[in-house]
């Protein structure tokens, strides 16, 4: 039977490399990297969302009942 690659053997065949110091921090870099990032969406999506709901408040009139 051919040798199934699963994702576990995979990620074990690129911890094999060879033994350098440089994967350890580009692993780390890349992490808070794709950390900032996400912090940074977070907070345009809730500056966005606050502009528009101001801007939605601030346009709305009750009608007067009489």
């Amino acid at each position: 039977m051919p040798h199934k690659k699963t994702l576990r053997q995979f990620s074990y065949r690129l911890d094999e490399g060879p033994e350098e110091d440089n994967g350890e921090w580009k692993r780390a870099c890349l992490l808070s990297l794709t950390f900032i990032m996400l912090l940074l969406g977070t907070v345009a999506a809730t500056v966005l969302i606050v502009i528009f709901g101001l801007k939605s408040f601030s346009e709305y009139k009750p009608e007067e009942s009489s």
